[in-house]
This record gives C-alpha cells, structure tokens and sequence, in this order.
C-alpha cells in the first residue's frame, strides 16, 4: 500500500503543470426575445396586437438562410459545414441554460453564455408602423436586421360639380321638296328632282357648369399590424445575417 502511494506521490510531483481541457458545445445558439410593442399614439383604432411568439416561430423557419465565415475569409450557408442553428425561445432556454435569468436581462445573459440575440420591436405612432428585428452577435454587436413598414393612407376625393347639358330636337320633321318638272324629250320619263329639307331650330342647348363649394372629402385608412409584417422582417434579418463564429 505505501509503494502505491509512492508511486501515486512520484506521478503527481513529475507533472505539476498537468490541467483538465473543458470542451465547449459548438453549436450556434440563437436566443429570441418576445415581441415588444411599443404604442406611441392616442388613436384607438389602430390594430397593433400580435403573437409575442411570432419571432420564434419564423426564426426557427428562415435560420438556414444565414452565412457563416469560413477559413478562407469568405460567407457560405450555414448549413454548408454546419449541422444547424439552435433557437431557443423565453421557455425553451431555460432547458438548455439555467444559470441566467433571460427573462430579466436577455442580452447580458446572451453575452454570458457566448450565443446571439435577436431583437424584436413594433412601433406604432400616428402615420406609420414599423417592425425591425435586430440581431446582436455575443458581443453585443448588431450584424444584422430586416424591418416591414405600414403606412397610413390618406385621400382627398373632390366634390363633383354639377354639370347639365341639354339637347333640344327641332319639332319639324325632315323631308324632301320637289322642284318643278323638268323639260323633258317626248317619248321618255323624266322625274322630278328632290333635295333634303335642312332642319330648323337649334340642335342643342349651352352647356351649364356649377362647381360646388364644399371642402374635399378626406378618405383615411389607417395602419395596422399583421401577421405578414413580422414574417417580412424576420425573412430580411436572416437572408443578411453574416456570422463570424471566430
């Protein structure tokens, strides 16, 4: 027993310096925050209400369009060399890290954990909604974004004006008159020739124009947020993603 222990003592005391390599995982992890909304308008009307998971959702169909750097400087797709890009959503993350709180800070737990963060906002004023949706690399770096616009639709239709035009037929009705009978050679049948009686009495009356004098009618359709809005953004964001894994 004490040669093992010797034995144990002279391996230790040969390697001082010895460590233990921890391998990371090296999957691209993705964390995509809910859907904020952000109303800047007293208008009541306005539809602005959407699936906060909706983000999500399209990111975990449109991420195989992003390009990942390779060792030759240049962007590939990233399912090129790449198994895929793993998204997490505020419920599924906590499956696959539990030391942060993603629902208080998501990006500085993004930082911590070495994986990206993907942004969503919709805001409503006015005039115009906007959806953007930013991508932040674990640097806190944006790389990429992709946003969808709508717009309030403003039109003026014009009073018609009054405009009349009457047409007013002469009473008489057209004819033919015939002029006295010719000389004519015996022995031969000779008619007498007839022209066309010209109608009299004015064919129309003046035309009669009276604008009105009340103000433009003002059409007003008002923006609205849709589903296809936020899938628009998300499409944009990751067709321009470019990620530099290194």
């Amino acid at each position: 027993m004490s040669w093992l222990l010797f034995m144990l003592g002279l391996a230790i005391a040969e390697e001082p310096n010895a460590t233990i390599e921890v391998v990371g995982s090296t999957d691209i992890e993705v964390y995509v925050a809910p859907i904020e909304v952000i109303v800047s308008t007293n208008v009541e009307n306005i539809e602005a209400e959407i699936d906060p998971t909706q983000a999500f959702a399209y990111s975990s169909r449109y991420w195989h369009n992003a390009q990942v750097k390779n060792e030759r400087g240049a962007y590939e797709p990233v399912t090129l060399n790449h198994d895929r890009i793993m998204v997490y959503s505020e419920d599924t993350i906590e499956y696959a890290w539990e030391d942060c709180n993603y629902k208080l800070k998501p990006m500085k737990c993004s930082m911590k954990n070495g994986h990206y963060y993907l942004e969503t906002t919709v805001h409503v004023d006015d005039n115009e909604l906007v959806v953007r949706a930013i991508l932040f690399d674990p640097y806190a770096q944006v790389i990429a974004m992709g946003s969808s616009t709508n717009r309030k639709i403003i039109k003026w239709i014009k009073q018609q004006e009054i405009r009349q035009q009457t047409t007013v037929y002469p009473n008489q009705p057209q004819g033919q008159v015939q002029l006295p009978q010719a000389n004519c050679q015996s022995g031969t049948s000779c008619q007498r020739p007839s022209y066309p009686i010209p109608p009299s009495g004015p064919r129309s009356q003046t035309t009669l124009d009276k604008p009105k004098e009340e103000m433009p009618l003002k059409w007003t359709i008002d923006h609205m947020l849709l589903n296809r809005h936020v899938q628009q953004a998300m499409l944009l964001m990751w067709c321009s993603t470019k990620m530099d894994l290194d």
